[in-house]
């Protein structure tokens, strides 16, 4: 998918490494089987439209393009976009455009420590950590909760989640005030592979001395596979 971005100033949380790799056996059975079914296609291509939310502007609406590889925007100018806002809006289409980019068949990796926390007839709720979380202070882990939703029906993930409760340090050189990066699935077609449809983004902090306010949302619609 997109290779777990790493998450603003909370970049130890899910670092990118070729370190600890978490162990599949660990995995609880239905969590198992999402992420399966998730890895059957990794790099499936898709076309679709993207809607890019950040306050105070206006909304900007492009279509990809996955047999061309090209954008078409459909509404409002991403020439008026403050400098903040296309860095994060061409994250977004970079990251998200890659073949399997929508999917989450690359999460395995990344996932230790997976409990189930909550459940009903409909879903599943697990707790997860990232093989990196060893290497940062234990307020850092006490103030992260991260969590992966199940739906029990479809057998597919909705929803991943990692938000900090409090405030925090994840690093000597940055403090997290508020943190929330939410990303929600929904199924392609009946039997078909999650593709994601929304990235939720807030981060409010300080990194190097330097204020870090992020708020976006994302939205993807109008899926069309590319053989």
């Amino acid at each position: 998918m997109f290779q777990f971005r790493l998450l603003a100033a909370a970049l130890f949380f899910l670092a990118l490494t070729d370190a600890a790799l978490a162990d599949r056996s660990a995995m609880p059975a239905e969590l198992d089987a999402a992420l399966a079914a998730a890895e059957r296609t990794p790099d499936l291509k898709l076309s679709f439209t993207l809607r890019f939310q950040w306050p105070d502007a206006a909304d900007i609406t492009q279509r990809f393009d996955a047999t061309t590889k090209s954008w078409t925007t459909l509404e409002g100018d991403p020439g008026s976009m403050s400098a903040a806002a296309r860095k994060a809006f061409d994250v977004v289409k970079r990251t998200e455009s890659k073949p399997g980019g929508l999917l989450y068949a690359d999460f395995r990796p990344y996932l230790k420590d997976v409990e189930l926390v909550e459940e009903t007839d409909r879903q599943a709720v697990f707790s997860f950590s990232s093989p990196e979380a060893d290497r940062v202070s234990s307020e850092a882990r006490e103030s992260i909760e991260a969590r992966l939703v199940l739906d029990r029906e479809s057998g597919l993930l909705t929803r991943y989640s990692v938000r900090a409760l409090s405030p925090f340090r994840p690093l000597p050189v940055a403090r997290i005030d508020e943190y929330i990066y939410e990303l929600d699935f929904e199924p392609l077609a009946a039997g078909g592979p999650a593709v994601m449809t929304q990235i939720r983004k807030l981060a409010k902090g300080r990194r190097l001395g330097a204020r870090v306010d992020e708020q976006y949302t994302a939205l993807f619609s109008d899926f069309a596979i590319v053989e």
